[in-house]
């Protein structure tokens, strides 16, 4: 019976030990340089969802943000409360995200930063990914507590293309036709 006890023992104090080596993971920030520039934003966020699936308050977002590619992002736009009698009012918000190397990426939303004495306020961190291919949109989404929100951005060409840079790009130039 004692080797029992041992065994368990040991397992325990393994068990214990490893609870105690456990480091706080850091998102990785290594790929921020892909979101640079400005960008068309729209962020829903639905709020207050009751039992039965009622929402209480909806909120919208729609305008311009620029990124750094630092990490930083001031949205400059129009918001949108649901509350009775409420009318669009422009806003200008900054905020902060991650993308790693992965593109998997991380960033305050525009309503937290806006509504701080909400119960919004208190989770305003969305996930989401960025595209690797062509231009860099992304999408990210809240849904913890009663908030449940998206996020999305899609560049805005700075300069419009040349004719020799739409000369660069693949198209069909003709269709062979097959008889049946």
């Amino acid at each position: 019976m004692l080797p029992f006890h041992r065994t368990i023992l040991l397992g325990l104090l393994t068990a214990a030990s490893g609870v105690l080596s456990v480091h706080a993971q850091t998102f990785d920030n290594s790929g921020n340089s892909v979101l640079n520039g400005i960008y068309f934003i729209r962020e829903v966020m639905f709020t207050q969802i009751d039992g039965t699936g009622a929402i209480g308050k909806a909120q919208s977002a729609i305008g311009s943000a620029t990124f750094d590619g630092k990490g930083n992002y001031t949205f400059n736009g129009q918001v949108m409360v649901s509350t009775a009698g409420s009318t669009a009012s422009t806003t200008s918000v900054t905020g902060t995200y991650k993308v790693g190397a992965n593109h998997l990426m991380q960033l305050t939303g525009i309503f937290p930063n806006i509504d701080t004495n909400s119960a919004t306020a208190a989770i305003n961190v969305e996930y989401g990914g960025v595209g690797a291919v062509g231009p860099a949109a992304f999408v990210a989404s809240a849904t913890e507590g009663e908030n449940y929100d998206i996020f999305v951005g899609i560049p805005i060409w700075q300069t419009p293309p040349t004719p020799a840079s739409a000369a660069a790009i693949p198209r069909l130039t003709s269709v062979s036709r097959r008889p049946m």
